[in-house]
């Protein structure tokens, strides 16, 4: 679904003329230190070396007349636009202070955490869901509203609770 919207947003040249949008898929196994790993391999391949890519494409891929990338100070970046997830707020976190270093935006689809709405500790940090707090006042409102004196609470297994 992903790939098929990117294909078709990109073939429109109505919808953002002059851009084309790619995706690099990652899987955090939903552990902090893979995501942090993740992350930064992310930024690491998203610097390509120029003169090395259009040394490929001058000598059919011959890997052996190129000069390989790093040994060379001339480099320009692939540009990324954000960084996407990832889904829990302790690893998106830790993510951040990576991603602030090069002032990427992280956009969190379903990381909670009240303090990521701190705009000087995560800078780069935009999310898509409400925060915790303010899940916690919609409910007690609800509760207020309807004049509910007795809640069960049903949760999975997870960090926000413990």
């Amino acid at each position: 679904m992903l790939i098929q919207s990117l294909k078709n947003i990109n073939e429109n040249r109505n919808i953002l003329p002059g851009v084309k949008i790619g995706v690099d898929v990652r899987d955090t196994c939903w552990f902090e230190p893979i995501a942090l790993e993740q992350c930064m391999d992310f930024i690491r391949t998203a610097f390509i070396y120029k003169e090395y890519e259009d040394c490929l494409e001058a000598n059919d891929n011959s890997e052996y007349i190129c000069t390989p990338p790093g040994t060379s100070n001339h480099y320009f970046e692939k540009p990324i636009a954000a960084l996407i997830g990832p889904g829990s707020s302790e690893m998106s976190k830790q993510v951040q202070q990576v991603l602030q270093l090069f002032d990427i935006p992280q956009i969190g689809y379903s990381a909670t955490a009240a303090s990521l709405s701190d705009p000087i500790e995560y800078r780069t940090f935009i999310r898509v869901v409400p925060s915790d707090a303010l899940q916690v006042k919609v409910i007690a409102s609800i509760l207020r509203y309807f004049q509910w004196t007795y809640v069960i609470l049903v949760n999975s297994k997870g960090k926000l609770l413990q």
